[in-house]
């Protein structure tokens, strides 16, 4: 997929090779030689990030500190680690989907004490960051907004990665692979399924 050789620029959603945004059209552009780069790390537990409460839908430091603060932010956070995916080590212009990479808020959750605080952004690939909002994937899913085969390969690239690195996936990822499969809801093979934690 990738050639060694990518035109990164912004745009909206991330950094995707070959692409410049309308805005940067006039700007002088840099050749990056991606085979010479290596992700500094991989995190794998990344994928086990489990969903933001519904009630917290659109509350995120992006919306209440801006435009202009987050694009400053994730585009620092995508140079950390090389242009490569923070979960699964891949360089945005070899991505599987989309050659790009997103930023992804992180939080850390105290399900009874009902308290989420603001941890850090990281960078992932298409695929990964849509494997953590398993959720969004499913409704994206029955909504026929994505097709089964690329839901499918979300699903299967982020159960491989867990499974390699020894993590269990959680229950939202399980719940999405069994939408996709069209198994009942409230049973995956004998196994009963819970939402999240409380």
């Amino acid at each position: 997929m990738g050639t060694g050789n990518a035109r990164l620029a912004a745009y909206e959603g991330g950094y995707r090779a070959g692409d410049v945004a309308p805005e940067r059209r006039a700007m002088p552009t840099i050749d990056v030689d991606f085979s010479e780069l290596k992700p500094n790390f991989i995190r794998p537990e990344l994928l086990q990030h489990p969903n933001i409460p519904k009630s917290l839908a659109g509350v995120n430091p992006r919306t209440i500190m801006g435009k202009e603060w987050w694009d400053i932010l994730r585009r620092a956070t995508y140079e950390v680690n090389n242009y490569h995916c923070f979960a699964c080590g891949v360089p945005a212009a070899d991505a599987i989907l989309n050659q790009w990479l997103e930023a992804h808020e992180c939080y850390e959750y105290q399900w009874r004490k009902k308290i989420l605080k603001y941890k850090e952004v990281v960078a992932l690939c298409y695929s990964c960051h849509n494997f953590i909002h398993s959720g969004r994937l499913s409704h994206l899913y029955l909504d026929a907004r994505i097709g089964r085969e690329e839901a499918r390969s979300i699903l299967l690239h982020g159960l491989r990665l867990l499974h390699k690195a020894g993590l269990p996936p959680d229950r939202a990822a399980i719940y999405a692979a069994a939408i996709i499969r069209g198994e009942p809801l409230d049973f995956i093979g004998d196994h009963k399924i819970r939402p999240n934690p409380p």
